[in-house]
């Protein structure tokens, strides 16, 4: 259950990643700098799993996970998404992600996922996994991303809407917080772009920005309505 959305801006793009949880889910351990295979990357953890649902890296390479498929369960002793998202967060390119992505040996045991990577040299790629067989979309007109183990196509549907009705007349960062923050009539729902139902909620809010010369995390945990972004983690540009 997550909501990302992103905006290409010059010499880079921003990106902002709702994650929407379970009550019961162990708590979000906070952004850190973390090192694969000599590559330094960004990224907040989960403590139950120990995987990340985000990471962006010194190379401008943003990977997000996001579930779906939600009728295939995971194969028995199928390792966490999560750790996929790890492993794939020591790439230099989208193009090299994708590649590990395609030859790793677990594909078919994993629940099913979407799978989200961008970096500064074209646009996005989002890849759906299922039963193994792996699909890829470009383009950055597929924001906004959203999931849901409630309803899926009726969470898309209404945050599609708010997408519409804030985002689509003057796309801006401005407008991508205003979308992240979007509630019901009455106040978050289980629909909302800032979701509450009575077993989970959005837990966080991550705010990525890719620069010609730096990357930067902002991982505020909280409902966004309630949380306030605090200053990033910034790596240079390499």
């Amino acid at each position: 259950m997550c909501t990302l959305s992103w905006l290409p801006l010059e010499g880079g793009y921003e990106l902002l990643f709702s994650r929407d949880e379970r009550h019961d889910r162990a708590p979000e351990v906070p952004a850190a700098v973390h090192d694969r295979e000599g590559t330094t990357y960004l990224a907040p953890t989960d403590s139950q799993a120990g995987g990340h649902w985000l990471a962006v890296n010194h190379h401008g390479l943003t990977v997000a996970l996001l579930n779906d498929d939600l009728a295939r369960p995971p194969a028995p002793g199928a390792p966490s998404r999560g750790h996929l998202v790890r492993r794939l967060a020591g790439s230099s390119s989208a193009a090299q992600a994708l590649g590990r992505l395609q030859e790793d040996p677990d594909l078919e045991r994993y629940a099913g996922f979407t799978l989200f990577l961008r970096d500064t040299s074209g646009p996005a790629r989002v890849v759906t996994v299922s039963h193994g067989a792996l699909s890829v979309a470009e383009g950055d007109d597929l924001a906004p991303l959203s999931s849901s183990s409630l309803d899926p196509e009726r969470a898309r549907a209404v945050r599609g809407a708010s997408w519409e009705r804030l985002v689509v007349p003057a796309p801006s960062v401005e407008a991508l917080h205003r979308f992240h923050l979007a509630a019901g009539p009455e106040g978050p729902d289980a629909f909302s772009p800032c979701m509450d139902r009575e077993d989970a909620a959005t837990r966080s809010l991550c705010r990525v920005q890719v620069s010609g010369d730096a990357v930067r995390l902002a991982h505020a945990i909280g409902r966004p309505d309630r949380a306030r972004l605090p200053e990033p983690l910034v790596l240079a540009r390499t």
